[in-house]
């Protein structure tokens, strides 16, 4: 009886951790940044595929460490994510 009961108990704290992760993914930005030179100026934008349309939004160049680092994180959560739901 205490063996089903620390499974549940295993599976309940899994189950928590997951919520916990898919909460900070949400409020993490999709994609990737996408770097262009356009007539010798460079410009970062940040692109995400939404269906089967590519979206992009421009970066300032004051943000873009910023923005990498939030890309970075939800890549790592999802990876986490996944491990978790194994």
């Amino acid at each position: 009886m205490k063996k089903e009961q620390r499974q549940v108990e295993s599976l309940f704290e899994l189950l928590k951790e997951q919520a916990e992760i898919e909460k900070q993914i949400a409020a993490l930005p999709v994609g990737y940044i996408s770097v262009k030179v356009i007539s010798g100026h460079t410009y970062n934008y940040r692109q995400w595929r939404e269906g089967s349309k590519i979206i992009s939004q421009y970066v300032p160049e004051a943000f873009l460490n910023s923005v990498k680092r939030k890309i970075a994180a939800r890549k790592e959560h999802e990876a986490l994510l996944k491990a978790v739901k194994k």
